[in-house]
């Protein structure tokens, strides 16, 4: 269930996604509230083709818990930098074409990646694969069937004010 949220900006940001399934998009960057805390959230501006919906139906979120009572809910920099490389990790597996990236929200003690991928078994692996060098992640990974996009749709209504 969503909280109240409020906005408190939006900054578009135009760059091109690493993915090459979902073609070239624009992501725009958000500013909210959370319970008094920030919260940062990238969001594709634009669902994909319908090519691509067809090709990954599974909505995949990868949630990452961290102690918010610091740093006014934002991950400590070290635990940025953490995030960070895994988010680097993933756009190796992004370029292979096995997900693709749609919104990200970081604040009030909690990173969520998400993503649309194909095969669960398949990402999990080649997810697995790639993290192998780094250290263990505290993270939570849940899948959930979606081939009408229709949580990146409701992000679109919510957030983006979009029909």
């Amino acid at each position: 269930m969503l909280a109240r949220f409020y906005l408190v900006g939006i900054l578009i940001l135009i760059m091109s996604t690493p993915n090459s399934a979902a073609g070239d998009s624009s992501w725009l960057l958000l500013e909210y509230q959370n319970e008094g805390y920030p919260i940062v959230m990238k969001v594709m501006e634009e669902l994909p083709s319908e090519s691509v919906r067809d090709r990954f139906g599974w909505l995949t979120v990868i949630s990452w818990k961290y102690d918010r009572t610091e740093n006014n809910g934002m991950p400590l920099p070290a635990v940025n930098s953490q995030m960070v490389d895994l988010e680097h990790a993933i756009d190796e597996i992004q370029e292979n074409e096995l997900c693709v990236q749609v919104y990200s929200k970081t604040g009030n003690g909690l990173k969520e990646l998400v993503y649309y991928i194909s095969d669960r078994d398949e990402f999990m692996t080649t997810f697995n694969e790639v993290l192998a060098d780094h250290p263990r992640y505290p993270l939570d990974i849940e899948f959930f069937e979606d081939p009408q996009w229709g949580d990146l749709q409701t992000v679109h209504k919510v957030y983006l004010k979009k029909e």
